[in-house]
C-alpha cells in the first residue's frame, strides 16, 4: 500500500483504505484516472493562484501591471525591464548562468536598472497624497528615472530686499560669503546656498534657472561603486611615502557612498548622491571627528561593502601593511585632508589624503610594505568587472568542470596566486576548469612572465579554460609583459571573466575562441601616474595581439574573438581569423588605430561590432554589422559589397558598406534640404559642400571624458548632439550607454511631471554627471 500512496498522488490517498485495496487488487486503474484528473486540477489550482495574485501590483505577471495602471489613471512609461535582450547574447554565451536558465525561465544577462514601471504604478496613490510637494516630486524623478535625484527651488534663492511689510527671510542674504569654503564649492551646484538676482531667460543647460516659477532637478547619471580590499599603488618602487587609492595608479576623484534618506519628507542631501567628496566636507568631517576623539567619521572609517544603503557606510578606508606584516587601521584621528597635487608629506604618523586625485601621503614616522584601502569609485554603469552584481555572466557550473579557487589571504584550500593556480591546474592534467579569483586584490606577476597552454578537447575533456572573479569583486593582474597563450590548440576556448588585467595579453598560439565578459584590457596597457590632464604616451601598446602564423604556417584561421561589457586597449588581429565580435564594449586606441591587421595597413578579420564605443579607427576585411555604435575615427572595410551599418556614426571619410539612418549622413542631408528650401533653388556644388562641412562638424560626439581611469570614461557629454545622443533604434543613445536608455528615463519624468508639476512651474533638469 506504501508505493500506491506514494505514487497516487494527493487525489488518491483522500480515498478510504477499502477503495484503495480494491483498487489495488485490480491493477490500480482508479488510480490512473485520478492521476489524469489531479494533472488539471493541479493546473487549475496553479492559475487560480496567478489570478489570485493578479490582483495586486506587487505580485501580478508583468503583463498586468498596464491595466492595473489603467484602473488608476496612470499612463503607462517605458519600463527597461521588458525590453528583449540581444540574440547574439545567448548565441556566443549561452553557457553562462544567465542565459536562459531553465525552460521557459528569463534570462538574466541585461544590467539591472533601477527604472521600473511596477513601483511607478504601484505608488501612484501615494504619489497623489503628496502632489507637488517639494519631497514628493523629488522622489519621483528617483522612482521614475532611477537616477539620485535633487529638486532646487530657484526663487528660495533670489535675493530679497528685508523689510517689515513684507514677509521676513532672514536666510536670504544679498551677498555671497567668499571666505566660506562650503559655499564656494557648492556654487552652481545642486546644493548651492549663495543668493542669486533674477534670470527671466528660459532654463537652459548653464543658465536661465533663477527665477521665480523655475525648478531644478539635478540628475547623478554616474553610480558610485563601492571597493573594498583594494592593493594601493605606490608611486615610486621601492614604495615610499606616495601612494594611490587606484590599483592602476591614476588620478582619479573619490565618490560618496550614497545612503537613503531617513523619512519621506526630507530632501536628498550630499551622502544621499553619489557623487564626488568635496575637500571643504571631508576636512569638516575628520575636525569634527577628531574633535569627538572618534575612530570613524561620516566618511572615513572601517569599510563594509556589503552595508545597506540605508544605514549607509563610509567612503574612505586605509590600512597600513607595516613591513613585517602586521596591519595598522588608520582611525579617522590620524587622517589629515590635503591637497597632494603636488605632493607634499604630513608629519610625523598622519596619514594625508586627497579626495579630487585619490592620492595617500604617509607621515615620515611611517613605513608601509602596502596599503590596503576601501572607496567609492565612479562609472557609468556596470562595464569592464567591478563590484556590481554580474551572477548571470559567471559561468554554468559543470560537473566535469574543476574549480581552482585563489584568494591573496592565503585562505586554507585557495591558491594565494594566479600563477599557483596555474601551476595546480597544469599538475592536474590541464582539466577543464575555471580559476576563480575570490577578491578584488592586486596580484603582482611582474617578476616572471605568465604563460597559459590550454589543452585539446579528448575524451571526458572538452578543451576549456575560464579565468573568472567572483560575483561583486575585480582582481587585478599586474603584468610587466603581455600574458601569453601559447600551444596549437586549434579547437580549445579560453575565457576571462571580471577582471582588471594591466599589460595586455599575446595569443601566439592557436585556439578556437578566446572570450572576454565584463572584462577590461587597460588601455595602453599602463595608466600609472596619469590624470586627465596627463596627454597619452605614444604610439600605444597594443592590449590584445592575436599571431597569424606558428611555425611557418597560417595560424588563427578559426579563431572567434568575443567581448561583452567590456574595456579594451588596441586590438590586432590576422585578417584571415574567423571573425571579431564585439558587444556592449569600449576599444580605445588612444593614440592610435583601435581595431585593425597586425600590420601597417593590414585588415583585421570581419568585425561584428554592435552598441559599443569605438575610439580610434577602424580597419576591417568586412563589417557584416556595425549597429547602433560610435566610432570616433575611420572606418575602412576592404570588402563593401557584404554587412550594414545601421543607427551608428563613422567619421566622415568612412568606407563602409551600405548605411541605414547614420550619422552625419541624416544631418548633412537634412542640412541641404533645409538650405535648399530656403534658397528656393537646388545648391550649387560649392555651396552644397560648405553646407555638407558645417553639418559634419556640428554633428560630432562629445565625451564627458577620453581618458580611461576617470570616472566620466566613454560617457557622453550633455553637449553631444540630439542625432548621437538619441540616434539608436529605439530613441536611446548611440553607443556604449545604448543599454542604459537614458533619453527614455528622462522622457519617463517629463511624462510624470506633466500630471504632478503644480501649474505655472517651470522644470529644468541638469545632469551633475
Amino acid at each position: 500500500m506504501s508505493d500506491a500512496t506514494i505514487q497516487g498522488g494527493r487525489l488518491y490517498t483522500l480515498l478510504p483504505a477499502f477503495w484503495r485495496e480494491r483498487d489495488a487488487d485490480q491493477g490500480y486503474p482508479l488510480r490512473d484516472l485520478l492521476s489524469v484528473i489531479e494533472t488539471q486540477a493541479e493546473a487549475l489550482q496553479d492559475d487560480i493562484h496567478r489570478q489570485h495574485d493578479g490582483l495586486f501590483v506587487e505580485t501580478a505577471d508583468a503583463w498586468i501591471v498596464p491595466y492595473i495602471g489603467d484602473l488608476v489613471g496612470t499612463t503607462a512609461l517605458f519600463d527597461p525591464s521588458a525590453q528583449p535582450e540581444p540574440e547574439l547574447w545567448f548565441d556566443l554565451f549561452g553557457d553562462m548562468r544567465g542565459a536562459r536558465p531553465a525552460p521557459g525561465a528569463p534570462s538574466r544577462l541585461m544590467p539591472a536598472l533601477a527604472a521600473r514601471a511596477r513601483p511607478d504604478v504601484a505608488k501612484t496613490i501615494y504619489y497623489r497624497r503628496r502632489k507637488g510637494t517639494a519631497p514628493m516630486l523629488e522622489e519621483l524623478a528617483r522612482d521614475v528615472t532611477g537616477w539620485p535625484a535633487r529638486l532646487v527651488e530657484f526663487w528660495a534663492l533670489l535675493g530679497w530686499t528685508q523689510w517689515v511689510r513684507n514677509r521676513l527671510r532672514l536666510d536670504a542674504g544679498g551677498w555671497v560669503d567668499l571666505r566660506s569654503t562650503a559655499v564656494a564649492e557648492r556654487i552652481r551646484g545642486p546644493f548651492d546656498t549663495a543668493p542669486r538676482s533674477v534670470d527671466v531667460r528660459p532654463f537652459g543647460r548653464d543658465d536661465g534657472r533663477d527665477g521665480i516659477p523655475k525648478v531644478g532637478f539635478f540628475l547623478w547619471r554616474l553610480r558610485g561603486e563601492p571597493m573594498d580590499g583594494l592593493d594601493a599603488r605606490a608611486e615610486a618602487s621601492p614604495a615610499d611615502w606616495r601612494w594611490r587609492f587606484s590599483p592602476l595608479g591614476q588620478d582619479a576623484p573619490l565618490f560618496i557612498r550614497a545612503r537613503r534618506e531617513g523619512d519621506e519628507a526630507g530632501q536628498a542631501g550630499e551622502i544621499h548622491v553619489p557623487g564626488p567628496i568635496r575637500r571643504g566636507a571631508i576636512f569638516q568631517d575628520l575636525a569634527a571627528a577628531r574633535a569627538a576623539g572618534a575612530s570613524s567619521s561620516l566618511f572615513y572609517g572601517p569599510f563594509a561593502p556589503g552595508a545597506a544603503a540605508a544605514s549607509g557606510g563610509t567612503s574612505i578606508s586605509v590600512t597600513i601593511i607595516r613591513p613585517d606584516g602586521t596591519e595598522d587601521a588608520v582611525p579617522a584621528t590620524r587622517i589629515r585632508c590635503m591637497a597632494l597635487d603636488p605632493w607634499q608629506q604630513p608629519g610625523t604618523d598622519l596619514v594625508g589624503i586627497d579626495v579630487r586625485t585619490g592620492r595617500i601621503a604617509l607621515g615620515a614616522a611611517l613605513t608601509a610594505r602596502g596599503l590596503r584601502v576601501g572607496c567609492v569609485r565612479g562609472v557609468v554603469g556596470d562595464l569592464g568587472g567591478g563590484a556590481y552584481a554580474r551572477a548571470g555572466w559567471l559561468l554554468r557550473p559543470s560537473g566535469d568542470v574543476q574549480i581552482f579557487d585563489v584568494e591573496g589571504s592565503g585562505r586554507p584550500n585557495t591558491h594565494a596566486t594566479l600563477r599557483g593556480a596555474l601551476d595546480a591546474w597544469a599538475l592536474a592534467g590541464r582539466p577543464d576548469a575555471v580559476i576563480r579569483i575570490n577578491d578584488s586584490r592586486s596580484y603582482d606577476e611582474t617578476a616572471n612572465p605568465l604563460v597559459i597552454e590550454p589543452a585539446d578537447p579528448a575524451p571526458g575533456r572538452r578543451g576549456l579554460l575560464a579565468i573568472e572573479a567572483a560575483d561583486r569583486v575585480r582582481p587585478h593582474l599586474r603584468l610587466a609583459v603581455p600574458l601569453e597563450i601559447t600551444g596549437d590548440h586549434p579547437e580549445s576556448m579560453v575565457t576571462f571573466s571580471g577582471l582588471l588585467i594591466e599589460g595586455g595579453i599575446a595569443l601566439t598560439g592557436t585556439l578556437r575562441r578566446l572570450r572576454f565578459v565584463h572584462c577590461t584590457l587597460v588601455p595602453g596597457r599602463s595608466i600609472a601616474g596619469t590624470g586627465p590632464a596627463t596627454p597619452p604616451v605614444a604610439p600605444t601598446p597594443e592590449s590584445l595581439t592575436v599571431a597569424g602564423t606558428l611555425g611557418g604556417n597560417v595560424a588563427n584561421t578559426g579563431l572567434s574573438v568575443e567581448a561583452v561589457f567590456s574595456i579594451l586597449g588596441p586590438l590586432r588581429l590576422p585578417g584571415h581569423a574567423r571573425q571579431l565580435v564585439v558587444l556592449d564594449s569600449v576599444v580605445d586606441g588612444v593614440t592610435g588605430d583601435a581595431i585593425a591587421g597586425l600590420g601597417a595597413g593590414d585588415d583585421a578579420p570581419p568585425s561584428t561590432i554592435e552598441r559599443s564605443t569605438v575610439l580610434g579607427d577602424v580597419r576591417a576585411l568586412r563589417l557584416p554589422m556595425l549597429d547602433t555604435c560610435i566610432v570616433e575615427g575611420t572606418v575602412r572595410a576592404t570588402r563593401r559589397d557584404e554587412g550594414c551599418v545601421r543607427f551608428s556614426y563613422t567619421d566622415p571619410g568612412s568606407r563602409t558598406p551600405r548605411r541605414v539612418r547614420c550619422q552625419p549622413d541624416l544631418a548633412v542631408a537634412d542640412a541641404i534640404a533645409e538650405a535648399e528650401a530656403a534658397k528656393g533653388a537646388p545648391l550649387t556644388d560649392a555651396e552644397r559642400s560648405t553646407v555638407r562641412h558645417r553639418a559634419e562638424r556640428a554633428m560630432q560626439p562629445v565625451f564627458a571624458s577620453r581618458r580611461y581611469g576617470q570616472p566620466a570614461y566613454a560617457q557622453l557629454g550633455r553637449a553631444c548632439p540630439q542625432g548621437i545622443a538619441e540616434g539608436a533604434e529605439d530613441g536611446s543613445a548611440m553607443g556604449l550607454t545604448c543599454h542604459l536608455k537614458e533619453p527614455q528615463r528622462l522622457m519617463n519624468l517629463r511624462r510624470r511631471l506633466e500630471e504632478y508639476l503644480p501649474l505655472g512651474l517651470e522644470p529644468g533638469f541638469v545632469f551633475v554627471t
